[in-house]
């Protein structure tokens, strides 16, 4: 009984909170940039700041990092390390794949995901999740090796000024000044009123001296060429202009003030096929808030991967994003797999119960498959540790429960479940990571090297594959 009363708590207040009628039609701005003479020859990031005669201020004088909560590895299980050769993960490329459970029409369905992919359809993977996400090493790997096989479809999602320090996208260049707020929900210093768009996060400024800019990757071999910049803006009361600026041209003035309720705004920038420059900044006459960006490539077929994580959060931050913007979002991205990998920071917050996570867990997984029914995909927690001192380690025992929490919800909402911690090789794993040569796991016993991503993005990928095989 006090299940199904939390389960009814977490789940009214989004039922209370969805419109009434149909979700109203999203406003878009077309503009046609395709004159722009292309991304030759800009100024670098480094030029661009150094040109500023005065920076702008942080607000409120606090650095854009966050906080994070500290976790507490009490009455944890703990290890002595005697032989690191013996440690669970130690030797991970010995390890069993690990497949994707979950219902067979749920298998089958991401299966056709890849038959489309492989018929030369566009396919898009959006990606919901904490570091491990935001981070876009994982993400950023399963890019390449998708857009290898089925071509480039464009980067995807990406926010023009960074939230944090070491909030990054791979395949892209960015650069952006200090000045503008970043905002997700629970932020020290957050606006606090769920506008997040459908990614769960913000950027924010008034100082026309704020820049932030999206560029396509110069280098590398993917991410060179886009055809369009989908851009997602605030329209609110006091809104300031926003200035578009592509390849270094003329400012476009974009409005975002109104007279009614808060909404959210698609723009869409239209360039010819090849390498560009998109840069954003307040023209100074108010607030300009951007939810973000999604760069896309033109012509037939290719996949698109989404990367939406914000270090150090978890699911039930879905809870509090205002519905109507992210059902307008999840739209326009029309994504054909969900993936969500959280519960990493979950396992580590021993307040919360198990009970009030599946209660969470069960109004995001309802909010998700009110705004789509593309198949989706529980990625668990990854194993995590704590180091009380050299060779003796604390292991995080309720990632075990939680993966359980998301394996039995995430076969009830019609959605598919990847055990992150069984792939590395199971509690204690991520210690093991630590001491493997190559190494890994990160020093702090939470993230992987960028090594560690590219093996886990390695393994998922391969069970996504390989869903519903005999």
């Amino acid at each position: 009984m006090l299940r199904i009363v939390r389960i009814l708590l977490a789940v009214i207040p989004l039922l209370l909170a969805a419109p009434a009628a149909a979700t109203p039609v999203l406003e878009t701005v077309d503009i046609d940039a395709t004159a722009a003479p292309g991304g030759d020859g800009l100024p670098s990031c480094k030029t661009q700041l150094g040109a500023l005669e005065s920076k702008p201020e942080r607000p409120g004088g606090k650095t854009y990092a966050g906080t994070l909560r500290k976790p507490d590895p009490t009455g944890m299980p703990e290890v002595v390390v005697m032989d690191a050769t013996q440690l669970p993960g130690y030797e991970a490329d010995t390890l069993p794949p690990q497949p994707l459970e979950g219902p067979p029409e749920v298998l089958a369905a991401i299966k056709n995901v890849f038959v489309r992919a492989e018929a030369h359809e566009r396919v898009r993977f959006s990606f919901w999740g904490a570091s491990h996400t935001g981070g876009d090493f994982w993400t950023g790997r399963l890019r390449h090796a998708l857009q290898g096989k089925y071509g480039d479809g464009g980067h995807g999602f990406v926010l023009p000024a960074a939230l944090y320090k070491g909030h990054r996208a791979s395949d892209i260049n960015l650069c952006r000044t200090d000045g503008w707020m970043s905002d997700w929900h629970s932020k020290d210093n957050a606006h606090k009123d769920g506008l997040l768009g459908f990614a769960g996060m913000s950027v924010q400024s008034t100082d026309p001296r704020d820049f932030g800019w999206v560029e396509t990757a110069r280098s590398v071999k993917f991410g060179r060429s886009v055809t369009r910049f989908e851009v997602f803006v605030l329209r609110q009361r006091g809104g300031g202009t926003l200035h578009l600026s592509v390849d270094g041209g003329e400012p476009i003035p974009v409005a975002t003030a109104s007279d009614g309720e808060p909404s959210m705004v698609q723009v869409t920038v239209r360039v010819t096929s090849g390498k560009h420059r998109l840069q954003m900044a307040p023209a100074g006459d108010g607030p300009v808030r951007i939810f973000g960006v999604s760069m896309e490539d033109g012509g037939e077929g290719g996949a698109i991967v989404d990367s939406m994580g914000i270090r150090g959060r978890e699911a039930r931050d879905w809870i509090h994003w205002e519905p109507t913007m992210f059902q307008q979002g999840v739209d326009v991205l029309a994504p054909d797999l969900v993936v969500l990998a959280y519960g990493t920071n979950e396992a580590a917050d021993q307040r919360y119960t198990m009970e009030e996570y599946r209660a969470d867990l069960t109004a995001v997984l309802t909010k998700l498959r009110t705004a789509t029914d593309a198949p989706c995909v529980l990625a668990g927690p990854s194993d995590r540790g704590w180091k009380h001192e050299k060779g003796r380690y604390a292991i995080w025992a309720r990632t075990v429960p939680v993966a359980q929490v998301q394996r039995e919800v995430a076969a009830e909402h019609g959605c598919a479940f990847w055990d992150w911690q069984a792939a590395m090789g199971g509690p204690g794993s991520m210690v093991g990571w630590y001491y493997a040569e190559p190494q890994l796991g990160a020093g702090d016993l939470i993230h992987h090297t960028r090594g560690g991503y590219t093996w886990i993005a390695d393994r998922f990928l391969a069970a996504l594959e390989s869903a519903g095989a005999p």
